[in-house]
């Protein structure tokens, strides 16, 4: 029975193809489990930190403009409801022309009658009663 015990523990134990047989394993297991050790701290105090402060770097930027375009976009939406009187202001571009017209005949009527020139039209002298009236019957 104790033969068989000692075939079983052979039996159970894995020998590793790249590794060499189980006792290489041990003698050499110690040192690379330290190195993964020594690497998984090294990762986990420089490199992370530095992706770290990258990724802050990156994302700062972003956040910014991030804030700017819905600063645009809130302000934008409050200047279209301003531009909505707009299409009045071709409007008021032809009444202030026909108004500039008519302030520039009114004003070329005063300066002749300041310089004394009769008006074009009616004699002043012709009283309002001696006028004709359109229908033609003396205004009676």
């Amino acid at each position: 029975m104790a033969a068989s015990g000692v075939l079983g523990m052979h039996a159970l134990t894995v020998m590793c193809v790249y590794c060499g047989p189980p006792s290489a394993v041990d003698r050499d297991g110690g040192l690379i489990v330290a190195l993964w050790w020594v690497g998984n701290f090294v990762l986990l105090l420089v490199i992370a930190p530095v992706v770290i402060l990258l990724a802050n770097r990156l994302i700062r930027p972003t956040l910014e403009i991030r804030a700017y375009a819905d600063d645009v976009l809130e302000h934008g939406v409050a200047l279209t409801s301003t531009l909505d009187s707009v299409p009045k202001l071709v409007r008021t571009l032809e009444l202030t022309g026909a108004a500039r017209q008519l302030v520039g005949r009114y004003g070329a009527a005063l300066s002749r009658l300041s310089q004394g020139d009769e008006p074009r039209g009616r004699a002043r002298s012709e009283p309002i009663s001696a006028r004709r009236s359109p229908q033609g019957n003396g205004g009676r």
